[in-house]
């Protein structure tokens, strides 16, 4: 039975029918719109492998219509599967020799497949044949070639080239700023953004730029007043929102990122990408029950996201409800049992409960699992001093030095020398630690608190403080 396309056909109906042409026959007398149509479905959906089996079959029946070819291409160096490409790039321009776009991926996949001279030469003999605006597009091939070969510094100047000629080029815009990043020029990009904004002001993407390269060299007010710009001149621009909110998270103004967030959810609608986010924000503001609202909408719209949990754990946690705490937390950790902040919040919680082997347990678990991390450390042995082991706090200690250093460590390890009476131990401790790291020595106040009416203490102290 043949099959033929009806101008009525919905397209989830056209799809299909070819699906069934594939189990029954073949499709072999439809047209070539027919065919894009179908192909440009499947990339949409992210169905890869269904349109590489649409563009196999419209390369079979289409007189090889040159367009597939691109096509096909694009599938397959977005794939990564470069060896492929290159055949079948082989094959199309057999065909279609002087086709400008086949010739532009033929020099990208000879690149990637490590044969830069060769790439090299094919840019040479392109330039005769193309004409001004195409002197672009080999512009970027050779950026390209230059970023395959790591070339970072040459790879910017070709696309400086690029954008010289056209300022609105998308293609240079979005790659340019990877090579400033990996080259460190970030006081040349900001002068040639600045360049280009002269002359548009309303060049999202050159803001955009222009904010990532201010946030390289500290200048996180022009950075942020930049990447703001990005997202006022195009409110489509999802990633301006973003690596805005992201960057005013770093600096800790965390009341500014709510906002953004908040308009990502009111533009776009309510993402897992943005909710969670805006949640941490609200933790940060102490706004706890609007980031479990956000959280708890999160897990409705995917319920195996560990650290979802985590953060709804916290929020519980600081609003004193440990026993939903602990129960949000345990969830984390059935999901993802290599993190040791799970472990050492759920410890924290076990110890506001009073559970205090637990909260040992849970302690170390930290501990075990991210030994480089100081913090993890410090908070077992804290709690070990304020349920006055001394001795196995010592003891942790000793096995923390094997695994990481921090002066706040030295303290606390001071503290339970004093605490202990090992006075003089103590003393040495903090004679040691104190001309390394003069400001954090408050710790052992906290932990021995006697010790400041202890006047070899205070003398020591006093001794360090002029010092430093």
């Amino acid at each position: 039975m043949e099959y033929r396309t009806k101008p009525n056909l919905s397209l989830p109906e056209f799809v299909s029918v070819f699906e069934n042409m594939i189990l029954h026959g073949n499709p072999s007398h439809w047209d070539d719109k027919d065919f894009l149509n179908l192909i440009q479905y499947y990339i949409s959906e992210s169905l890869t492998e269904k349109a590489m089996e649409a563009l196999d079959y419209a390369l079979q029946f289409s007189s090889h219509h040159a367009d597939f070819y691109v096509i096909k291409n694009r599938l397959l160096m977005q794939e990564e599967d470069f060896k492929e490409a290159n055949e079948t790039l082989d094959i199309a321009l057999n065909l279609y020799p002087r086709h400008p776009e086949l010739q532009l991926m033929k020099i990208k996949v000879t690149a990637q497949l490590g044969d830069y001279e060769k790439a090299f030469t094919m840019v040479d003999n392109c330039s005769d044949q193309m004409t001004l605006n195409s002197c672009v597009d080999l512009y970027l091939a050779e950026a390209y070639i230059y970023e395959c070969m790591r070339e970072y510094s040459l790879m910017y100047n070709k696309l400086r080239d690029v954008l010289t000629i056209d300022p609105k080029n998308e293609e240079a815009l979005e790659h340019i700023w990877l090579c400033v990043e990996w080259s460190r020029l970030y006081q040349e990009s900001i002068d040639f953004h600045n360049d280009i904004l002269d002359q548009d002001a309303y060049n999202y993407l050159a803001w955009f730029n222009l904010g990532h390269a201010y946030s390289c060299e500290g200048d996180y007010k022009n950075a942020i007043r930049s990447l703001e710009y990005s997202y006022i001149v195009n409110p489509e621009f999802k990633n301006g929102y973003l690596d805005c909110a992201e960057l005013c998270c770093q600096i800790k103004d965390y009341k500014k990122a709510l906002g953004i967030y908040q308009d990502l959810l009111q533009r776009f609608g309510h993402q897992q990408e943005y909710l969670v986010p805006a949640a941490e924000c609200m933790l940060k503001l102490r706004k706890y029950a609007l980031a479990k609202e956000c959280l708890i909408e999160a897990l409705k719209m995917d319920q195996y996201i560990d650290d979802v949990y985590y953060l709804l754990g916290i929020c519980y946690a600081r609003e004193g409800n440990y026993s939903n705490a602990i129960s949000s937390l345990i969830k984390a950790i059935r999901l993802d049992d290599r993190r040791e902040e799970y472990y050492a919040e759920l410890a924290y919680c076990y110890e506001k409960t009073k559970q205090f082997g637990k909260a040992d347990f849970y302690y170390n678990k930290s501990t075990e699992t991210g030994p480089e991390e100081e913090t993890y450390w410090l908070a077992h042995v804290k709690f070990l001093m304020r349920r006055n082991k001394f001795e196995k706090a010592l003891d942790v200690l000793e096995e923390a030095d094997e695994h990481t250093v921090g002066a706040r460590l030295s303290y606390c390890k001071a503290a339970c020398l004093y605490r202990l009476g090992q006075k003089k131990e103590a003393i040495e401790c903090l004679d040691e630690i104190l001309p390394e790291d003069f400001d954090s020595h408050k710790i052992f106040f906290k932990m021995a608190p006697k010790g400041k009416a202890d006047r070899d203490i205070q003398s020591m102290i006093r001794y360090y403080s002029i010092e430093s």
